[in-house]
């Protein structure tokens, strides 16, 4: 009988190891934090641009997004359907894709109204 009483014990003290192992390792594969050197720059450069003057409720207005990226990096851009946010959109175009300084750049618009 003291063999039955001893095993429960044994598998109780065994698991509780096991825990405290496992707790252990999950401590040391926590992230670290991040590293206090600031990250290389991104090949992507993204620049948005308001028609110059002044705007008044209601006056349709052009916002213009620019990317550029390396050439020979496919550039997917999002089309959202009937607004950028408080605004709705009333037309919107894309410009062809040109080279620049060894990047492609392509420019779309929007015509917009608030």
């Amino acid at each position: 009988m003291r063999v039955r009483a001893a095993l429960p014990m044994c598998l109780a003290a065994c698991l509780a190891a096991c825990l405290a192992m496992a707790a252990t390792a999950r401590a040391d594969d926590a992230p670290s934090p991040a590293p206090t050197a600031s990250a290389a720059p991104s090949p992507v450069e993204v620049h948005g641009s308001v028609e110059k003057g002044a705007l008044t409720i209601g006056q349709r207005f052009r916002y213009t997004i620019e990317v550029a990226a390396p050439t020979g990096v496919e550039i997917l851009l999002a089309q959202p359907t009937e607004r950028l946010d408080d605004f709705e959109i009333v037309d919107f175009g894309d410009t062809p894709a040109l080279e620049r300084n060894g990047k492609t750049v392509i420019t779309r618009w929007f015509q917009l109204v608030g």
